[in-house]
């Protein structure tokens, strides 16, 4: 029996523990259990007991902690920083295009009244053959002399002819025209002299006083006009004042008419001089011819020299023109069968190769070199009217890449200024070397590179070579590789 009370105690025991366990675990899964919406919608009349146990839940789960709503900082208005101020764009320089002619006829300039040359030009070459003479001429010589001065080629090939080096320096406005008699087609013509070559220095002149008044007369058999060449009476003992006329020394000033006549290029045996002079053009002595003589061996830059004076031109070698004009040491720039440069703006200009731009007022201006085709030369006027300034671009295309414009920076091309002196380009030439007709006075590419322009204060007294400033100051601003550069040009106020 008491065995038996023992195990029912025990099962008793047991099992309340067992209740008390159960209870235990489903007040743990109310307390952690949160009602959803579904369970709340369908739940009409919960009883106490779950009402207190959705409650004890609820104050279980710990508030949220509220972190502040920070304190905005106001962003600061943007002020933007003004960007520098671009450098004002010079107003374009205003100007006036006048022709030579035009300028001519102003009384605002002092200049001369020289002749254009436009269009052809006859041009007669006599080959001058002496017994003592090295070079043999023949058929041969005249169509090779032929070629040469009156030919079509270019200078890349090595076939460019003198004509070529005229058509481009001119902008395709003036050439050489032969002169064909006869049966000949070449306009060069050989001549032998059953004499020898001799050269009398008492006089600084070649012994031919009868030579091309002989190979003259011949050419007359066959049609030529002598009376269609420059000629003058002169007397036969006074060569100097031969060559003073036609440097225009003469008070009666220059002989237009010497310019505009068919040219005589006469080629005589190698003797270390070429010039321009007058010779008999008959046999009586009174009578003289303007013409150009070289050396069989002249270079084509002595060539081109020397035809240049048959059209007007002076020598400049004394003028300061340094390398880059024909008329002074553009002849010797290099040792290229083309050793040739242009002419200087000035004879550009009297030629009527080109027009000018007279400045009017300060500003911006653009240069074009003669490869574009719109080569002008600006005019700077001074308040001297035989002085003035031309401002001009060379680029080193065509005949003109052999100029060197500055040898020590090997410069082929740049901004080239020129001053001008008409009071004594028209007078003694043996004043140039002391009060220059034309200088040239600076040349530079660089941009930003300035020119102070001086010239002489003295207007009347050519003795006098002091100069001055002109007030006026030329800078390149531009150079963009096109054939032109940019200018500005400032007037002291």
């Amino acid at each position: 029996m008491k065995a038996y009370l023992k195990r029912l105690c025990l099962f008793t025991a047991i099992l309340l523990v067992v209740q008390i366990a159960v209870g235990c675990k489903g007040n743990s899964a109310g307390n952690t259990s949160t009602p959803t919406a579904s369970s709340t919608e369908t739940t009409e009349n919960p009883s106490p007991s779950a009402t207190a146990t959705t409650a004890v839940a609820a104050s279980s789960t710990p508030a949220p902690t509220l972190t502040p709503t920070p304190t905005l900082t106001p962003t600061p208005t943007f002020t933007p920083t003004p960007s520098p101020s671009p450098s004002p764009t010079p107003s374009p320089a205003e100007v006036t295009t006048c022709s030579i002619n035009e300028l001519k006829s102003s009384s605002e300039f002092s200049f001369p009244d020289f002749e254009t040359q436009i269009g052809e030009r006859p041009l007669l070459v006599l080959l001058m053959d002496y017994n003592n003479s090295e070079m043999v001429y023949d058929e041969a010589a005249e169509k090779t002399w032929g070629d040469y001065i009156f030919g079509t080629g270019t200078k890349e090939d090595g076939t460019a002819s003198v004509n070529d080096f005229y058509r481009e320096a001119s902008g395709g406005k003036f050439s050489l025209k032969p002169i064909l008699l006869g049966n000949n087609t070449t306009g060069v013509y050989t001549f032998h002299m059953n004499k020898a070559y001799s050269y009398e220095a008492s006089l600084g002149v070649f012994d031919f006083t009868y030579d091309i008044a002989v190979c003259m007369d011949k050419l007359k058999k066959e049609g030529l006009k002598i009376s269609d060449f420059a000629f003058r009476d002169m007397n036969k003992n006074n060569h100097d004042r031969i060559m003073m006329d036609y440097y225009d020394w003469s008070p009666n000033g220059r002989n237009k008419d010497y310019y505009t006549r068919p040219m005589l290029l006469v080629v005589f045996p190698t003797v270390n001089m070429e010039k321009v002079d007058f010779t008999p053009i008959s046999k009586s002595l009174d009578k003289f011819c303007l013409y150009a003589h070289i050396n069989e061996t002249s270079s084509f830059g002595t060539i081109c020299h020397e035809l240049g004076h048959l059209l007007g031109a002076y020598d400049s070698y004394n003028f300061g023109t340094f390398w880059n004009d024909l008329m002074g040491n553009g002849i010797t720039v290099s040792d290229s069968p083309y050793n040739v440069t242009h002419f200087n703006p000035y004879y550009n200009l009297q030629y009527g190769w080109c027009d000018a731009d007279i400045l009017r007022s300060d500003g911006s201006y653009r240069l074009y070199a003669s490869s574009t085709g719109q080569y002008r030369p600006l005019l700077i006027p001074t308040d001297d009217p035989k002085q003035y300034f031309l401002i001009e671009a060379r680029d080193g295309e065509g005949f003109d890449s052999e100029i060197l414009i500055t040898p020590e920076a090997d410069c082929l091309r740049g901004v080239t200024v020129w001053r001008i002196d008409q009071t004594t380009m028209n007078t003694l030439y043996s004043q140039a070397g002391t009060r220059r007709g034309i200088s040239m006075e600076g040349v530079a590419t660089v941009p930003g590179t300035q020119f102070k322009l001086e010239y002489y204060k003295d207007f009347s007294n050519v003795s006098n070579v002091d100069l001055i400033s002109a007030g006026i100051t030329v800078t390149i601003t531009d150079d963009p590789y096109d054939g032109s550069f940019v200018i500005d040009v400032r007037h002291e106020p």
